[in-house]
Order: C-alpha cells, then structure tokens, then sequence
C-alpha cells in the first residue's frame, strides 16, 4: 500500500520477504544466495573507491586494567584484529580496544568472527545492575555495528531490526560485509557496538572505534614509525598540495564495570566521604577504565595519604595511561565512550582548548565538553597543538569534571609534552624506515613457491 513517489520509477515485485513476521526463522532460499548477498555489499561502495580489508575477531580474553594494583576483569571480551588474536591471548601484545582506521572515500570490507566459547561469557547477575535491571539471558552472539558508514542494512549493518535478517554471528561463525565511509565525515570519531547481547558483552569490554581520517593519509606508530593501528598514531596526509602531519590520541572511556582484585574478590566502589555503596544511583556503581586501563586513587593514597599528591608521577609514578608528544606537535585528541552506564561525564583537557565548531575559527574556545555518554564520539583539534599555544613542556591532565566517584575511580589520564627527545617518541615527519628486505628463496624455507 506504499504509493511510489511521482520522480522514482515503478518497481517491479520482486522476491517475496522471505521472513513474515520478527522472529519467524529466515526461509532457507534467502540463506542460499551469497553471490545476491556479495552484489548488495559490492553496492554499498561507489565504483573505484579504495578498499581496504579488516579481518576481526571476537574473543574472551581475562582483561588486567592496572599492573601494579592487579585490578581485573576476567571475563574480559573484545574485538580485536585477527592477526593479533595470538598475540593478545598469549599476552605477547597488550589488550586494548579495537582501532579501525580509515580515510574518508574508503570502501572497507569487514570479515567478522565469533571465536566467543560456545557456552558464552558468565551470566549477567555478576555484573554491576542496571538501574531497572529486568531479566536477560547472557548471550553468545556477537555482531559490529558502526554508525556514518554506508552498509547494506540488512546485510552488514550489524543490529537485527525489525523484519530484517538476524545479523548477529554465533560462535564459530564468519560473515563479511562492507563499509563506504563517506566524504562528508571527516575527522569523525565512530564508536563500533555490538549488538549480540547490549547488556552484557559492551560490559565487559567489547567495542571499539573507527577513526575517519582525510583523504589519501597514512597513519604511522609513533615508536617504529612503521604502518600500523593503535592507541596513539602519527597521520599524515596532503592538505591541497600541502603536507600536513599530526599526532592522533585515542582514549576510550568506560564506567559500570566490574573490577576483581588478583584475588578474585570484587574491587570495592570508589565512594564520596560518609557514603555506603546503597547510597549511590545506579548510574554511578562499578568501576571506570580507559582503554582497558584504570588508574583508581585509593591505592596511591594507600601509599601516601597527601591528598594533593594523589595525582603525581614523582610520587606515585605514572598512571596507567601517557600519551606522548612535543611541544608544538599537531594533536587530535579523540574521545569515545564506549560503556555502559547512562551517566553523562565531561571532559576536561588543562592547559589546552579547541574550536567548538572545529571548521570555524572565529567559534568559542572550549576545554571542557559535557555529555558524554556510551556510543558518543568527539574529535578535539587542539589549538597550538601539544603544550597549547605557548608551546609548553610538561604533564597535562585530562579527566572527567566530576572528582568525587569518577576521577577518584579512574578517570584520568595525561598527555605529556616532552622537553627532550625520548627514544620511543619519534619526531613528526621524521622519514619511515624502509621495508624489510625480501629474503632470498632457498630449499629450506618451505614457504617457498614451487618451481615453475
């Protein structure tokens, strides 16, 4: 009964929706067409637009949100490329959130993997409860679901609305899709979601971020100088005929979590003076992390109790998260909030501001930013880049505006503007070292292609 507008043309029938009414199982013939379903993601992208591949996996993996003081989560969960899967499980390399980077006109095609254990993670009655919190089964599902892109709805968009087929994977399972990142959106910071199970699996850990980058930049680690995707990156592009280069932060934010001492025991909340943990809305239980790390302030004053020496380095050491630049050092300073509560935070950066309209500089210099809530995502060019515009060396913090039961849980991190050169902190625009030789073929290496 949908009347087609005057300016479109008349469609035809066409195949009949294989599914009648929300959770009526798929028909079989719609599950049998991948070629049709390889057509409609080819589609989402516009022809001759770059492609770039990510292969992702989802895995449970224990997650430690601080060295020292052993504050964990062992049901971790997260999202992370499947060429490091090895790597994070054995803990050869750090866990930290999923980062996806690409540049504005990209075509990405997105292969996802369910490698959660078929019995799924614990149930949701050891997590921090929801303000209503209703009965929900723990799920094993799992599925990746970014926002801005272009996707074919109900094939790669990653949520199962409506009529639209189950888009959610099981253990074991693999579907690829493609994203179309458009060119309106640039610099825009994507929160990736999981739709499998909203209440349980962003809990622990699983979500991530794709990161829109201008056209034709590369991105760099800021050690090995080397291509890569991490926390903290290099980017550098061609602004006109210009090159521009810039440092790129990027901190994940997370409240509602559900920390373990090394000994198993839960963490105990971080509480206003004269509070019990009955006394706090719901919103404001659990733990704080960022980018599966935690800095809480009741182990460092248990150190030293001077209030007004909880937050430093000299005394305590660092906190669990630095970012590092020079002064004068372009920096955009990413922040998403990854989960889970509905608890609103403001960020707040000392000794640093930006444009409130990021493509106007006449706008209002901000460096505080309010409503940040789960599955928001902001991109801060810094004003004079690292050490703000006097170019100032130094430890800056940024935290959220609120100190009592956020700051104190967790909320905090510094970006430190070195004086001196620091052997792990390339200088901007410094050259890329060349690629690694390719080896010379011999008998031995069996990874040889065979004669002829």
């Amino acid at each position: 009964d949908l009347t087609p507008l005057p300016d479109r043309p008349k469609l035809g029938r066409g195949d009949p929706w294989p599914a009648l009414h929300p959770g009526q199982p798929v028909a079989a013939a719609a599950l049998a067409k991948p070629a049709a379903a390889a057509v409609a993601a080819a589609r989402s992208c516009p022809a001759g637009a770059p492609t770039r591949p990510y292969d992702i996996a989802a895995i449970a993996q224990p997650i430690v949100y601080n060295a020292r003081t052993g504050d964990n989560d062992p049901d971790g969960l997260m999202y992370v490329l499947s060429a490091d899967e090895a790597a994070v499980r054995s803990g050869a390399k750090a866990a930290t959130p999923l980062v996806l980077r690409a540049n504005a006109g990209d075509c990405l095609r997105i292969t996802l993997s369910n490698h959660l254990p078929a019995t799924g993670p614990p149930r949701h009655g050891d997590d921090v409860p929801l303000p209503a919190d209703a009965p929900f089964p723990r799920g094993n599902r799992i599925s990746l679901h970014a926002g801005m892109v272009d996707t074919p709805v109900i094939q790669g968009d990653g949520t199962t609305v409506g009529y639209n087929f189950d888009q959610t994977l099981a253990p074991g399972q693999t579907r690829m899709t493609t994203w179309y990142v458009p060119t309106d959106v640039g610099n825009a910071s994507v929160p990736l979601v999981d739709f499998g199970d909203r209440v349980g699996n962003p809990h622990h850990g699983l979500f991530g971020a794709l990161l829109v980058e201008p056209p034709g930049a590369v991105w760099l680690d800021p050690t090995t100088g080397d291509t890569a995707t991490g926390m903290a990156a290099e980017i550098r592009w061609t602004d006109g005929t210009t090159p521009r280069t810039t440092r790129e932060f990027v901190a994940m934010w997370q409240d509602g979590l559900t920390l373990r001492a090394p000994d198993g025991s839960v963490l105990p909340t971080a509480l206003p003076p004269g509070h019990l943990p009955t006394d706090l809305d719901p919103y404001e239980r659990g733990h704080r992390g960022i980018n599966y790390r935690t800095e809480r302030l009741a182990p460092r004053q248990a150190v030293n109790p001077e209030p007004a020496w909880v937050l430093s380095s000299a005394v305590h050491g660092d906190p669990s998260t630095v970012f590092h630049a020079y002064p004068g050092d372009g920096v955009w300073l990413r922040i998403v909030h990854g989960a889970d509560r509905g608890r609103a935070h403001t960020v707040v950066v000392s000794g640093h501001g930006w444009h409130y309209q990021a493509a106007d500089p006449n706008s209002t210099i901000r460096s505080a930013a309010g409503t940040l809530l789960p599955q928001t995502g902001w991109t801060f060019d810094l004003i004079g880049g690292a050490g703000g515009p006097g170019r100032r060396a130094g430890d800056y913090l940024v935290r959220d505006g609120l100190m009592l039961n956020q700051v104190n849980a967790g909320l905090w991190f510094l970006i430190r503007v070195e004086a001196a050169p620091w052997p792990d902190l390339r200088p901007l625009g410094a050259p890329t070292p060349p690629p690694p030789p390719t080896p010379t073929c011999t008998a031995r290496r069996k990874d040889c292609p065979p004669a002829g």
